[in-house]
């Protein structure tokens, strides 16, 4: 007989990632990092948030997908794009994500190629580039919020 496999509580595993992620972001700079749903009581909000230093970009968090199954091009990153574009309504947003047994954290996001209209997912592993986005795409949002009250 084969091994039985355990099932995997998708809730606790979401909790998990969540925590994860806002530590991660801590990490790269953003101290106001946090779990958002416990905190806000309601949806609305991204998985994680920066309500201080990030407050214009829709974090979805995605933690322990096998990496056959989440990684670029996948149906499931594609998916995962797709509800972070849907749920930011119109904010800026980025899919960030940890495949199972791996140590580094991934940020997608959407890239617009100049001149065509077309738009491309892009993913880094690299924290420093990670870090420069963020506070690009913020920083973008303010100024343009400030021409367009």
């Amino acid at each position: 007989m084969g091994k039985k496999r355990k099932k995997v509580n998708s809730c606790r595993k979401g909790k998990v990632g969540e925590r994860a992620a806002a530590a991660f972001l801590r990490h790269l700079g953003f101290p106001d990092a946090i779990r958002s749903e416990q905190h806000s009581g309601k949806g609305g909000h991204g998985d994680v948030m920066c309500p201080d230093l990030l407050p214009n970009i829709h974090f979805e968090v995605k933690f322990g997908m096998p990496r056959e199954k989440f990684d670029d091009g996948s149906k499931a990153l594609r998916d995962a794009c797709l509800q972070a574009r849907r749920d930011a309504e119109g904010r800026a947003w980025c899919v960030l994500w940890k495949p199972y047994r791996c140590q580094s954290w991934r940020l997608t996001t959407p890239l617009w190629i100049a001149g065509s209209g077309h738009l491309e997912i892009w993913t880094t592993g690299d924290e420093d580039t990670m870090t420069a986005w963020l506070r690009d795409t913020q920083e973008a949002s303010d100024n343009a919020l400030e021409v367009n009250p």
